[in-house]
């Protein structure tokens, strides 16, 4: 969820949602609908990877199980045999860059947090890659509660953004581009 406006009236489906931004003229940008949390409606939004445009952000892709825990507790057996690759499955803020690791598997990611004594949470997933707190920056506090449904949305077309980079653009590492 990347806006946190909500109509005011209660709208029952993305087609109604999708009506009620054209309504609003300039005043709505974008739009997103789930059964579970109605029709939310907002400003300008920049989505993937694009760099210009407003601090708010939407990812462009779908919600996803990631694997992933907290190190806080327990640290010597999460970075052992007691390790819980479940216990953050929804999306943690705060990890910083994806982090270049080989293999880049959710245990070399674990091993990497690991490997780091002031690592506190680490995070994983295929499409995503391999995410931790070399400090305090991130805590499982910072991670949402899983929701794995999506969305359904869209975005106005602003004039005086230049949408760069495109929203789907390879995604960026920590210190390098990954080869194609």
């Amino acid at each position: 969820m990347c806006i946190r406006d909500r109509t005011g009236t209660e709208v029952e489906s993305a087609a109604g949602c999708a009506a009620a931004c054209c309504q609003m003229g300039s005043k709505c940008i974008t739009w997103q609908y789930r059964r579970d949390k109605g029709c939310l409606l907002g400003g300008d939004v920049r989505v993937g990877q694009e760099k210009d445009g407003p601090g708010n952000w939407c990812e462009d892709s779908a919600p996803a199980v990631w694997h992933g825990q907290a190190l806080d507790i327990g640290r010597d057996s999460a970075c052992g045999d007691g390790w819980e690759p479940n216990s953050l499955s929804g999306q943690c803020f705060g990890l910083g860059d994806r982090q270049r690791i080989s293999p880049d598997t959710a245990v070399a990611c674990r091993d990497a947090c690991c490997a780091q004594p002031e690592c506190l949470t680490w995070q994983f997933r295929e499409d995503k890659g391999c995410f931790y707190a070399p400090t305090s920056r991130a805590h499982k506090n910072a991670c949402e509660a899983p929701e794995f449904s999506p969305y359904r949305g869209q975005r106005k077309v602003v004039s005086t953004r230049k949408y760069q980079p495109p929203a789907r653009s390879p995604q960026k590492y920590a210190g390098w581009d990954k080869p194609s």
